[in-house]
């Protein structure tokens, strides 16, 4: 038999762990909604400055999302995005997550998965009103020199 290449591998691995994803409610990108006009580069950040970068831009997602500032939330969003995060929307999204999963304590990094254009960080949550893990997935990717959020996504939920 022979065994598949090592890159068609890691595509498949790839294809699992978003996979897993499903699940969860997306904040940000629509499964129908039409591709985004806004085309990403491959980042020049690497390594610990671009995660150093991904901490950061989830720090202002969560912070956003639970003091209900939206222009905190919508900072780092591309401008497709921006236009899907309504007030209505925002305002419905930050009190279903408050209803459901209480308020953001804390996360532990899980790692990177390091696509051709976006880039993908997922990490381990901890919010108060449930006792059990939630999943954060960040994708993220550079336009017009900085790096900007293609999709949010936190799971079981």
């Amino acid at each position: 038999m022979s065994r598949p290449p090592l890159r068609l591998a890691a595509l498949a691995a790839a294809a699992l762990l978003l996979a897993a994803g499903t699940a969860c409610r997306t904040w940000l990108a629509q499964e129908d909604a039409p591709a985004a006009a806004t085309e990403p580069v491959k980042s020049a950040l690497v390594g610990d400055e671009k995660q150093a970068k991904a901490e950061a831009i989830l720090d202002d997602l969560l912070a956003g999302l639970g003091g209900k500032d939206r222009a905190r939330y919508l900072a780092h969003l591309t401008k497709e995005q921006q236009e899907r995060a309504t007030p209505a929307n925002f305002a419905k999204m930050a009190a279903d997550i408050e209803a459901d999963l209480g308020t953001y304590r804390s996360r532990q990094f899980l790692g990177h998965l390091d696509q051709q254009v976006l880039d993908i960080y997922i990490w381990k949550v901890r919010f108060d009103k449930v006792d059990e893990d939630a999943l954060i997935r960040l994708v993220l990717g550079e336009v017009d020199g900085r790096l900007q959020v293609f999709g949010f996504h936190i799971s079981p939920y």
